[in-house]
């Protein structure tokens, strides 16, 4: 007896990622370029196959179900294998070169940009980064100067794709002899009154902002104000400054975006496996930081796609 599985079709799994991204039926056909009860028809039958109901269906949206999010990783592999293999195949006969266009916030870290690129590049060595840092990374994809972006939340263009790559931990950094150089685990109400200066991207409005990590880092020095900063660009523990963890302050989170239509594969395959291979950044041990581990229960470190995690309010709907 053939198993269900035999059945199902890679144009099952684009359309049902299609409408878990989008959070619509109609949104989705819309980007598929179908008809919506051809989409919702094609989904009747990839939920046979699967034995259950993969959405709950409301008046407007559609959630993901256990079935659902319990495929949607699988689902996202599948098809990233698919795009790769036919990008590899391509470039091979055709000898030319994919460019993927990329700019960052100056703020973010670029890591899980270069893993992905890393996994693409592996299949296909022909494909080529032009990796930059600029100032409104999410103009400059929707007026399609680049082809992904990776910034801090939040993205304001609905008409972009959003995906969460990482949660990042905020602390606190100031000089040795500050007031609150003795406190352990100072509170947000301690940087109210203290005086903050945060940076401008991803701003909490704890406190003033300032435009690069170098000019905080300058006025914690000068000023003997608190610096908030994700955990990435703080200096080393030989920089002499006090780093802390902050009781009550959210992490810092970051995004990836690409324009929801007019991309090539490559495009969707990356922004696709960054938020597939998504991570929550833990506070590390070293001297003159606390272990957030050892206070509050740390991010759930799984591999995850973020439309089945619980990301912030302000993310609820990815997409």
């Amino acid at each position: 007896m053939e198993s269900p599985t035999n059945s199902i079709e890679i144009r099952h799994l684009r359309y049902f990622l299609s409408v878990a991204e989008q959070g619509s039926f109609t949104r989705a056909a819309t980007v598929l370029h179908m008809a919506q009860p051809t989409l919702s028809t094609q989904i009747r039958q990839l939920e046979r196959r699967v034995g259950g109901e993969l959405f709950v269906r409301g008046q407007r949206n559609v959630q993901l179900t256990d079935a659902g999010r319990a495929l949607l990783d699988f689902a996202y592999t599948a098809v990233g294998a698919v795009n790769r293999g036919l990008a590899a195949a391509q470039a091979a006969g055709s000898g030319a070169s994919t460019t993927l266009r990329a700019v960052v916030g100056s703020t973010v870290d670029v890591a899980p940009l270069l893993r992905e690129v890393d996994r693409l590049r592996r299949c296909d060595p022909r494909i080529r980064l032009d990796l930059r840092r600029a100032d409104s990374p999410e103009r400059r994809v929707a007026d399609g100067e680049a082809d992904v972006a990776l910034l801090r939340a939040p993205v304001t263009d609905s008409a972009l794709w959003q995906g969460v790559v990482s949660i990042d931990w905020l602390v606190a950094v100031f000089v040795a002899d500050h007031p609150l150089a003795g406190t352990s685990r100072p509170t947000v109400t301690d940087l109210i009154i203290h005086g903050a200066v945060e940076l401008s991207e991803g701003a909490t409005g704890l406190g003033r902002a300032t435009g690069s990590p170098e000019e905080l880092l300058a006025d914690v020095v000068n000023s003997g104000c608190i610096g908030i900063l994700p955990m990435h660009l703080v200096p080393g523990a030989e920089c002499g400054l006090a780093v802390r963890a902050v009781r009550g302050l959210e992490g810092a989170t970051t995004l990836v975006v690409r324009r929801r239509a007019d991309n090539i594969e490559s495009v969707v395959t990356l922004t696709a496996s960054m938020t597939a291979h998504a991570s929550y950044a833990v506070g590390l041990t070293t001297a003159g930081i606390v272990t957030l581990a050892e206070r509050e229960p740390a991010f759930p470190q799984r591999r995850t796609s973020m439309l089945s995690a619980r990301p912030p309010q302000h993310l609820t709907r990815i997409g």
